[in-house]
């Protein structure tokens, strides 16, 4: 698979710039900035200003300044690492910042504690959401979708990210922080994710996010991730590209396209780069390449102590078919058996949460090999507390 420059990758594409007409209601711009490896999104409606993150550093105030009149009504951090953070203790010192947003994670790192005592310092309201919250700024209105709960856990800050939807008039956006799978297939279990125009690639484009079964319930029209030009993490990945490119989005990148505005009214929207280049093309094939299998695994709902869950799996007939449900680095769930897949490609496992399984997201690896090629993929599922283990 390539990525580049698409000169023709949807029929109403034709630039860096497409919209469609009509008016209804005012301008509302939201801009995808460009601040390296990391995140900053300021949604501007006239004199109203939310910012979303706030990138590694302070570069991100010289970004800023020129669209915030007065103060910043309301900032918002997605999660604890710094490069959603680096930027915001310079944005409480240069703007009056009305309203500070995060989730109840709150993480015991001596940056991230500075972070909340500059925010203290600031007089700021402050306001931790969670899954049906909604965030205004004037008559907008954006609905947290994510976290559900937070996790605790050690490193589990991106599973925490905040997801928030906004719609205008007809316009539906989704921001997505640094989503990972098991986060993804939650939501995708949920229900409660619906098809949207725009969407805030999750984790800068990372191969851990961005799934098929997640894109395939939002079926964006755009895709816009944030990374750096050669970041150490080699973000966006491929497989993610590969992926939003196979549903049919037009992919922007704020490496390749600078900061990414998209203007709307409410009925029609248009996308403008500062690079001016024309959105990401890669070549996705339906069919594996030759010498590799298929291999997709369904997401697998989450499940209480003490029930039983369910992966379904799909490749190729009479692939031989394994599983490992890591419930810790040296613990996996037991009697999970190899498989052979059978004539139409399927294979699924069922097996039983312990009653004193410790509530959280854990990982699923499984694997499928025909003629000595193999095929791997891995997911998450969660497991819920009932209340009453063992």
């Amino acid at each position: 698979m390539r990525r580049g420059r698409c000169i023709a990758a949807l029929a109403i594409l034709t630039a860096s710039v497409f919209s469609l007409t009509a008016a209804a209601l005012p301008q509302l711009s939201v801009r995808f900035l460009n601040v390296g490896q990391g995140d900053a999104i300021l949604i501007d409606l006239g004199e109203l200003e939310l910012l979303i993150d706030g990138g590694p550093s302070r570069d991100v105030v010289s970004l800023l300044t020129q669209y915030i009149d007065g103060p910043l009504e309301v900032m918002v951090l997605t999660h604890a690492h710094t490069d959603h953070y680096g930027g915001l203790d310079d944005v409480l010192e240069q703007f009056d910042v009305l309203e500070a947003v995060t989730s109840a994670d709150h993480r015991d790192k001596s940056t991230y504690q500075a972070f909340l005592a500059d925010v203290a310092a600031e007089g700021s309201l402050t306001v931790e959401v969670n899954r049906g919250d909604t965030i205004t700024l004037g008559n907008l209105s954006l609905s947290v979708l994510h976290p559900l709960t937070v996790d605790t856990r050690e490193d589990m800050e991106n599973l925490n990210t905040v997801v928030l939807q906004l719609s205008y008039g007809t316009v539906d956006f989704l921001f997505t922080g640094d989503l990972e799978a098991s986060a993804e297939n939650e939501l995708v279990l949920s229900g409660i994710l619906e098809d949207i125009d725009i969407l805030k690639v999750a984790h800068h484009g990372s191969r851990y996010g961005s799934t098929r079964a997640f894109l395939d319930a939002v079926v964006p029209e755009v895709a816009i991730y944030s990374a750096g030009t050669g970041n150490t993490y080699r973000h966006p990945h491929e497989e993610a590209i590969g992926r939003l490119c196979g549903i049919g989005a037009a992919v922007y990148g704020t490496d390749v396209h600078g900061t990414v505005t998209v203007t709307t009214d409410g009925e029609d929207y248009s996308v403008v780069t500062a690079s001016g280049l024309d959105p990401i093309c890669c070549e996705a094939p339906l069919q594996p390449p030759l010498g590799q299998i298929r291999l997709e695994v369904d997401p697998v709902a989450a499940t209480g102590q003490g029930s039983h869950a369910t992966l379904t799996a799909h490749t190729s007939p009479g692939a031989n078919c394994t599983i490992a449900v890591y419930y810790s680095s040296k613990s996996t769930a037991a009697g999970l058996e190899p498989k052979v897949a059978d004539g139409a490609g399927n294979v699924s496992w069922t097996w039983k949460v312990g009653t004193r399984t410790t509530p959280g997201s854990y990982r699923i690896v499984v694997t499928a090999a025909v003629g000595g090629t193999t095929a791997s993929d891995t997911v998450y599922f969660q497991v819920l507390d009932t209340g009453s283990p063992g």
